[in-house]
């Protein structure tokens, strides 16, 4: 199954064989629908079908267009409710970026009916995340998870999820990711470019064209596990459609300290969609070997311990003072944050060990073997 939605996410990319060669039977049909709509593939399933690559009968050619449509409705729900958060961010006079799926479907698809997405992530910076939150409590939001201590978000969190009134949630950004990788990068960089595209009559900023690609390998290669698909067809899209800069990319990638995640992620895209091994960010990808602590890294983001994650965290951090703060507030949280993610300050003791332990997966010198090339493909295309 999994081998088939790859095929699909793959599909218009330059896979030489069809999705498939026949109509599917009805009970792999209908297995098949719902990692459709769990990988968001909806697009490519509904192009694939039109261009011929997968052949249906009239019951499944009505199931997909079904499917489309709910799609669609979903997607303009969101796209509405991103303009007016972007036109109320302009008149807090707060900066911001559009990420993910918006960006992408609108600056590097083909069509954006091929990119659907679930909800709104905004990039904005730190010192404005509180007003920002406030702002759309105001107008019935309401903040999903307390955090930790009081200036934790402003300074050091991946940022605050906002769910609406109406159920659409707002991922309101501060860096690109959790744990070291994100903390080891200075998010005043993205801020640095921009690259415009509009949503009706309203002009958005999305990153700059070498933040995109970075900012897509993030989210491939540290994002859930076993790995999605799209995100990966992301890294594939701006590789053959973006404007990014190769020279560029891996120079921010190294001030970011992120080749590893950005090699992680290419290597998967080219090998899952039969990318030209001679592209030259492909080329470098195949050609990177990761440092030692890139790799226990990157298992830590693979084992999905956020604790352990926050923990490692520290080792991207630059300067004692911030890394004291940091440290302090993760160990000694509130007591509402304790009550609300642990039970309470009797699972206190439990929660510093398991940052303690986090950190020490880190450091260690042993630490998880390095995987095999191809190992954590053939578990993502297994299903498991």
């Amino acid at each position: 199954m999994r081998d088939l939605a790859r095929r699909i996410a793959g599909h218009g990319l330059g896979l030489s064989r069809p999705v498939v060669e026949q109509p599917l039977p009805c009970e792999l049909w209908d297995d098949l629908l719902p990692t459709v709509v769990g990988e968001r593939l909806t697009g490519l399933l509904l192009a694939a079908i039109a261009d011929g690559a997968l052949p249906v009968d009239d019951r499944q050619a009505g199931a997909a267009r079904q499917l489309g449509l709910q799609e669609a409705h979903n997607v303009l729900r969101l796209e509405a409710a991103l303009v007016r958060v972007s036109g109320r961010l302009d008149e807090l006079g707060v900066a911001h970026r559009v990420l993910k799926g918006p960006v992408l479907a609108h600056l590097v698809y083909a069509r954006p009916d091929l990119r659907p997405f679930r909800d709104i992530d905004l990039l904005v910076p730190g010192a404005d995340i509180g007003r920002v939150v406030a702002m759309l409590e105001r107008n019935g939001g309401a903040r999903r998870f307390r955090t930790c201590r009081p200036g934790f978000d402003e300074r050091f969190a991946k940022g605050v999820n906002v769910r609406s009134f109406d159920g659409l949630d707002v991922d309101l950004h501060r860096t690109l990711a959790l744990g070291p990788y994100g903390l080891a990068l200075d998010p005043a960089d993205l801020f640095a470019t921009s690259t415009p595209f509009t949503i009706g009559d309203h002009r958005l900023l999305g990153l700059g064209p070498d933040e995109l690609l970075l900012h897509a390998g993030y989210h491939a290669a540290l994002g859930d596990w076993p790995p999605r698909l799209v995100p990966h067809r992301d890294v594939a899209e701006l590789l053959l459609h973006g404007a990014a800069d190769a020279d560029r990319a891996l120079e921010v990638a190294a001030r970011w300290k992120g080749e590893a995640p950005l090699s992680r992620a290419i290597r998967r895209a080219a090998t899952w969609f039969d990318l030209d091994r001679d592209l030259p960010l492909v080329r470098w990808a195949f050609e990177h070997t990761a440092s030692a602590r890139d790799v226990r890294a990157l298992a830590l983001y693979r084992s999905g311990d956020s604790s352990a994650l926050a923990a490692a965290g520290i080792v991207g951090i630059t300067g004692l003072r911030d890394r004291w703060d940091y440290a302090r507030m993760l160990l000694l949280p509130d007591r509402a944050y304790l009550a609300d993610h642990e039970g309470g300050y009797r699972s206190g003791w439990g929660h510093a060990a398991r940052l303690v332990g986090g950190l020490a997966a880190l450091r260690r010198r042993g630490g998880p073997p390095a995987e095999p090339e191809g190992a954590e493909l053939a578990t993502a295309t297994s299903g498991r």
